[in-house]
């Protein structure tokens, strides 16, 4: 799948132009390196509440049941197609689209979805199946911003693009490639459009293929590392609705996954995955202390996905669960595990762990990977305040076979988060951390050399959504 994108040169001039309280929480989260360990932090906004809803939904249409209603069909031809589709028995419907060409299929994002997505990174997705075809996704929004000089409006369109993403080769009824382009809109952005365009490699081009699951996403990335090693941690916002059973209560589905990659000899000892509800405090009696939030609302892990680049299996009855998590057809399709596979991991680096560049999901992750432990289902207000997912190495007896140690590993979770709207103070935070070793052996008193990972430092990323 494709989850880097190019930007135009603007980026650093649209980075500046943020609100100020944007801009103070963002200064206030600077990266610290201290001791070997670094931290990142970085904030979702829910403006207005609520994002994604019926009467609001961020993509009109974007199943394509009604075929190409609310939708412009710039170059080819389109009709609502019975199958193949990814939606599911109740909307058995997909896009099939042709023409050469390219095809470019546009939609005009509504009042309503610009106030709902202004101030945030977003992601624009959707997923299309073919034999040879090759997509794109792009962003484009327009800015203007007031200049006292000639006291008149400035603006411009400023795009976004994921890179070609070729069709997927994986057999069977997943062979579907997600593309995905991911872009910043501003406060004072005024109009926004999502495309998606399609070409053919061959000699005599002609496209044809299939589009389901447009998809807009509020997301933003932490990033940091190291001598050792560097790291990522992304988080999407899906949906924030009412809570169909209490209206006093709202619920967002959200998705989080992390990653990690070795520097030179440098290999990954164990990565956390924490979803934390804040305000914390400590209730303390005498000497003991819980650790409590004052939260009134829950989080509930829904799925949980990992891989890596030595191919470790564990936890052989999740696989198939954690593999559809990976494909975004878990549940209702929140999930966006595939999206960290190329994050950003510093200048000239990027994580691609059993993805090869141009091939869908054609290699993707073999999950799970290494083994899972501590993980709690479901976190509650009060002092069960986390929900996290471990992962590390089993340990091995006297002359063990030696482990397999990781380089690149990557891990995710889905939940869904209920809270109380508009208490101050409420936000989710994600925590990653990813512990960083140096491979060393050592002599047992059985005379068995014994490899190990000698502990470097640690990478913490931390993440916030505010509804």
């Amino acid at each position: 799948m494709s989850g880097t994108y190019r930007e135009v040169p603007r980026l650093s001039k649209r980075i500046l132009r943020v609100g100020r309280l944007e801009l103070v929480l963002a200064i206030a989260m600077v990266c610290l390196t201290l001791l070997g360990t670094t931290t990142s932090a970085n904030m979702v906004f829910v403006r207005g509440g609520y994002f994604n809803v019926g009467p609001r939904p961020a993509i009109r249409n974007q199943d394509f049941r009604d075929g190409v209603s609310s939708w412009t069909m710039e170059s080819g031809y389109a009709y609502r197609s019975g199958g193949p589709y990814r939606t599911g028995p109740d909307n058995p419907y997909s896009l099939a689209v042709y023409g050469a060409p390219l095809v470019k299929v546009r939609q005009d994002l509504s009042a309503a979805t610009l106030e709902q997505i202004k101030g945030n990174y977003v992601t624009f997705s959707f997923w299309f199946l073919s034999s040879n075809d090759i997509a794109k996704a792009q962003i484009a929004v327009y800015d203007a911003y007031y200049e006292s000089i000639c006291h008149c409006y400035i603006g411009g369109w400023n795009y976004y693009e994921s890179p070609w993403t070729g069709a997927s080769r994986e057999s069977g009824s997943l062979a579907w490639a997600n593309v995905v382009a991911r872009g910043y809109v501003s406060s004072v952005a005024s109009q926004a459009y999502v495309r998606i365009i399609l070409d053919d490699r061959s000699p005599s081009p002609w496209v044809s293929s299939w589009l389901d699951d447009a998809a807009i996403t509020l997301y933003d990335t932490a990033t940091g590392g190291s001598a050792y090693g560097n790291a990522a941690l992304t988080f999407n916002v899906w949906k924030v609705d009412d809570y169909p059973s209490n209206p006093l209560y709202r619920m967002a589905f959200v998705s989080v996954a992390m990653s990690g990659q070795g520097a030179g000899r440098y290999q990954i000892m164990w990565m956390q995955l924490r979803i934390e509800m804040e305000p914390q405090y400590d209730d303390c009696w005498w000497i003991f202390c819980t650790h409590k939030t004052s939260q009134d609302g829950t989080v509930t892990i829904q799925g949980v996905a990992e891989g890596n680049n030595r191919n470790i299996p564990a936890n052989p009855q999740d696989q198939q669960k954690a593999r559809e998590t990976g494909l975004m057809v878990a549940g209702i399709g929140i999930g966006a595990v595939t999206g960290i596979l190329t994050a950003p991991l510093g200048v000239g680096t990027s994580l691609a762990v059993g993805v090869a560049a141009d091939a869908g999901t054609t290699f993707l992750l073999s999950w799970i990977g290494e083994s899972s432990s501590g993980f709690d289902t479901t976190a509650y207000g009060g002092a069960d305040y986390f929900t996290q997912v471990r992962w590390d190495y089993p340990q091995g007896g006297p002359c063990a076979t030696a482990p397999k140690y990781v380089s690149r590993a990557s891990g995710a979770n889905d939940a869904l988060w209920t809270y109380k709207p508009g208490v101050a103070g409420y936000r989710l935070k994600f925590a990653a951390d990813i512990a960083w070793g140096d491979p060393r052996s050592a002599i047992t008193r059985y005379g068995c050399p014994v490899p190990f990972l000698q502990y470097m430092g640690t990478t913490s990323l931390v993440g916030y959504i505010y509804p």
